[in-house]
């Protein structure tokens, strides 16, 4: 008994300082970036990080089964383990689980439950969403300013959901006095980084003059970017440019 007491511990003393379970995050996120362009070599790999409890190896097989697999069932058990690890992504995308209904029955207080452990941790994302439960009052009483709150502590590192919706919270005054200097420079914050809803936006305030001089080209030039990426912001944009250049939507 005494032997095969040793045995075990060894087992699991081998198994925590194992190249698989010590992996560093960049590595793991090249594993993860592997299997999803269809590696077979680096799934295995991946999975088997993850199975000895490295729980950044069970978030990235988390998102690996549920953006190239669809397999919300597989999504959801990995990142459950990772989150009982304290990742702070996998709260997040358990909170995105339960808030849309991934697989899971629709529980938004459990939603914002997870959300909220993943921002002790000062996980964006995690941010940003709480802000959008506080907008529309979903799991908990709707309140603009609570919203804004969080957008602000997601915007600071640089979420663009977030730039936007504050963009939208300054250009409609809900939570903020109405500025729309202030809605400009959220809409631009994120715009710059490509966000097509922004760039229309900023586009709508260089014709109209809100926040910014009156400047046409100026925003025809915002709205050809919004037109480029498609979308329903893109062919608004498109149907703006078609209205200015030629006098009807194209």
């Amino acid at each position: 008994m005494k032997k095969s007491t040793i045995f075990i511990i060894s087992i699991i003393i081998l198994s925590l300082f194992s190249p698989a379970y010590s992996m560093t995050a960049q590595q793991v996120k090249q594993l993860a970036e592997g299997a999803a362009n269809g590696n077979a070599k680096e799934f295995m790999q991946l999975q088997a990080a993850a199975k000895l409890g490295n729980h950044s190896a069970q978030g990235w097989l988390g998102g690996y089964y549920f953006y190239s697999q669809n397999n919300d069932g597989k999504a959801l058990y990995w990142w459950q383990m990772a989150a009982s690890n304290g990742d702070a992504h996998a709260e997040q995308c358990l909170g995105n689980l339960y808030y849309f209904g991934h697989g899971i029955p629709q529980d938004y207080a459990k939603a914002i439950y997870w959300w909220q452990k993943a921002v002790v941790q000062g996980d964006s994302r995690a941010e940003s969403n709480l802000g959008n439960a506080y907008y529309y009052g979903h799991g908990v009483p709707q309140d603009y300013d609570k919203a804004n709150y969080w957008y602000e502590k997601a915007a600071a590192q640089g979420s663009v959901n977030a730039e936007f919706n504050l963009g939208l919270a300054y250009y409609q005054g809900q939570g903020e006095r109405q500025d729309y200097a202030r809605a400009v420079y959220w809409f631009r914050k994120a715009a710059v980084q490509g966000d097509a809803k922004s760039e229309f936006n900023l586009g709508y305030a260089y014709e109209k003059g809100q926040g910014v001089p009156q400047n046409t080209p100026e925003a025809i030039y915002w709205w050809k970017k919004a037109d480029a990426q498609g979308g329903r912001a893109g062919k608004a944009a498109q149907r703006n440019i078609g209205i200015i250049e030629h006098g009807s939507a194209r």
